[in-house]
C-alpha cells in the first residue's frame, strides 16, 4: 500500500481477500495496514472476505464493498453507463446553451424595443439575429467537437476494460472441459482436456504432465 502511494500510478487501489476465517482476516485488523490505508492518496476500495465479514480496513478505506468481486465492479464503469452519461452530459449543454441563447434574445429585443428610430431598430435586431446565428454556430460546432473527443476516451476506456485485451501482448487464457478458467496448475490432472485461447484463435490440447511451481 505504501509503494503504490508512493508509485502513483493507478486511480484506485483495492484492498481485497477472499473469504476465510477471522484468523485469516486478522492481517486486515492491523494498525499498520490500518494507517497506510489511511495515509494513501490513491482512492481505495476494501474488499475483505464475504459480505457479512467486517475489518478495521473497511472502516479505514474510502469505500468498503461487501466481496472482492463487489469491489471490482465498483471501480469498473459498464459500458451503458458511460454512455448514459454522455448523452446526460449532451442533453445538459444543449438546455444551458438554448437557455442563454434564449435569455439573450429577449434582452436584445427589449433594449432594441426602447430606440426611437424604426430603422435604426430594424438594423439592430438584424444585427442581433446575425450574432445569435453565428454564436449558435459556434456553440453547436464547439459541442460537436467536444462529443467526438468524448467518444473518442469512451472507445480508449472500454479498451482498456476489455479483459481480452491482455491476450494481444503474448498471454493466453486456459479454460478446462466445463468452459471455466484455470488459474493454477494444481486444478488440473493428467489427460484433463483444455481449451488455449490466444489473441488470434483457439486450440485443444490434453495435459500430458502437471510441473508444479518451485
Amino acid at each position: 500500500i505504501d509503494e503504490a502511494h508512493e508509485r502513483q500510478e493507478c486511480d484506485v487501489l483495492i484492498i481485497c481477500r477472499g473469504g476465510g476465517s477471522m484468523e485469516d482476516l486478522w492481517q486486515f485488523n492491523e494498525e499498520v495496514v490500518a494507517r497506510a490505508i489511511a495515509n494513501c492518496g490513491i482512492p481505495t476500495v476494501s474488499g475483505v472476505g464475504h459480505e457479512t465479514d467486517f475489518t478495521i480496513s473497511d472502516f479505514v478505506a474510502d469505500v468498503r464493498a461487501a466481496t472482492p468481486t463487489a469491489a471490482a465492479e465498483l471501480v469498473t464503469p459498464s459500458q451503458a453507463g458511460l454512455i448514459q452519461h454522455l448523452n446526460q452530459m449532451q442533453q445538459q449543454m444543449n438546455r444551458l446553451t438554448l437557455s442563454g441563447l434564449e435569455q439573450r434574445a429577449l434582452n436584445l429585443d427589449h433594449l432594441s424595443r426602447r430606440l426611437v428610430s424604426p430603422l435604426q431598430q430594424l438594423k439592430q435586431q438584424q444585427q442581433s439575429i446575425n450574432e445569435l446565428g453565428f454564436r449558435l454556430k459556434t456553440v453547436v460546432e464547439q459541442t460537436l467537437q467536444f462529443q467526438r473527443q468524448q467518444l473518442v476516451r469512451l472507445e480508449q476506456n472500454l479498451g482498456h476494460l476489455n479483459p481480452l485485451a491482455v491476450l494481444t501482448r503474448g498471454f493466453a487464457l486456459v479454460e478446462n472441459a466445463q468452459g471455466e478458467i484455470v488459474q493454477s496448475a494444481k486444478n488440473l490432472s493428467t489427460n484433463d482436456a483444455v481449451n488455449i485461447r490466444f489473441a488470434e484463435g483457439e486450440v485443444s490440447a490434453t495435459v500430458n504432465d502437471i510441473k508444479p511451481r518451485k
